[in-house]
C-alpha cells in the first residue's frame, strides 16, 4: 500500500480525500495547522503544517527525508474575493501566497520522496480558472497560475516519472462557501460610500448567487474520489473537471462567442 501527503486536511476536500485513502488501506500524512482538526483513521498520521510557515516546512521535510511518497495532493487554500479597486497590495500577497507559492514550495520539498517512489503530485484547481467570474478576481488568477505551474511541472517530470495531475472542481460541499458568506457581508459593510455606489449592488448580487450555488454543491466524497483515482490509476488524466457543472462551463466558455459568455457571467453575478 503507498503513503501519500495531504495538504489543507482540516476540512472539505482534503479531509475526505485523507479518509477515503485510508479507507482503501494507504497510508496518509494528513496535513493541518492545528492538530485537533486533524482526521482520524486507522493509518492516519496527522502532521502539522501550515504551508506558509517555514519552520513547519522544515519539519515537514524533516519528516519526509529518505521516505518514498506515492503521492502528493497540495489541496490547501483560501479565497480572497472583492471588487479589485477595494483590494489591497497585501490581499494580494495573502492569496498567492497560500495557493501558488507554498503550493511550489511543498512539492519542491516532497520531490526526493516522489521521485524515489516515482509517485504522483495533484493540484487541485478550481472551475473559476476557466470560466473567471468576477468579484473573485485573486483566487481565479490563483487558481489560473496553479493551471500554469501544473502543465509546466508535469512536462518537467515526466522524464523522471512523476505524474502531475490537475483536478479541477466545480461547486463542492465544503465550509469554503460559508467563509466567502461571511466575508461578503464584510466586505460590504466596510464598503467606503464611493466604491459602495459604484459596486455595493452588484457586490450584493454576487453573495446571492454565491448562496445559490452553495445549495446545489456536490458531495466532498465524489471529489475526493476523483482524486483517489489521480492518485491511484494507472493511466491518470493530465487534467478532470470535477462535476458536471464545472464541465458544462468549460465547455460553454469554449463554444460560445466571448461577448456572450461575458454578458452571462456579469448577469448571473448580479449585473
Amino acid at each position: 500500500m503507498g503513503l501519500f501527503l495531504i495538504t489543507g486536511s482540516s476540512t472539505g476536500i482534503g479531509r475526505a480525500s485523507a479518509v477515503e485513502l485510508d479507507r482503501r488501506g494507504h497510508t496518509v500524512l494528513a496535513a493541518v495547522r492545528r492538530p485537533e482538526d486533524a482526521p482520524t483513521g486507522e493509518r492516519i498520521e496527522p502532521i502539522v503544517l501550515d504551508v506558509t510557515d517555514a519552520e513547519h516546512l522544515a519539519a515537514l521535510a524533516e519528516r519526509l527525508g529518505g521516505t518514498a511518497l506515492d503521492g502528493l495532493v497540495n489541496n490547501a487554500g483560501i479565497v480572497v474575493s472583492g471588487a479589485l479597486e477595494e483590494l489591497d497590495a497585501a490581499a494580494w500577497e495573502r492569496q498567492f501566497a497560500v495557493n501558488v507559492v507554498a503550493l511550489t514550495q511543498v512539492t519542491r520539498i516532497a520531490l526526493p520522496s516522489l521521485r524515489a517512489a516515482r509517485g504522483r503530485v495533484v493540484n487541485v484547481g478550481s472551475i473559476g480558472a476557466v470560466v473567471a467570474p468576477p468579484f473573485v478576481t485573486p483566487y481565479v488568477a490563483s487558481k489560473g497560475a496553479v493551471r500554469s505551474l501544473s502543465a509546466s511541472l508535469r512536462r518537467e517530470l515526466l522524464p523522471l516519472g512523476v505524474k502531475v495531475v490537475l483536478v479541477e472542481p466545480g461547486a463542492i460541499d465544503t465550509p469554503i462557501w460559508q467563509k466567502g458568506l461571511d466575508a461578503s457581508d464584510a466586505q460590504l459593510d466596510e464598503l467606503a460610500p464611493e466604491l459602495r455606489a459604484v459596486y455595493g449592488a452588484r457586490l450584493a448580487g454576487f453573495r446571492r448567487l454565491t448562496e445559490e450555488t452553495s445549495r446545489g454543491a456536490i458531495s466532498v466524497e465524489r471529489c475526493a474520489s476523483v482524486i483517489a483515482g489521480a492518485l491511484l490509476d494507472r493511466r491518470p488524466p493530465a487534467q478532470v473537471y470535477v462535476g458536471r457543472t464545472a464541465k458544462l462551463n468549460a465547455a460553454a466558455q469554449v463554444v460560445l462567442p466571448t461577448w456572450l459568455f461575458d454578458r452571462i457571467a456579469v448577469r448571473m453575478a448580479g449585473g
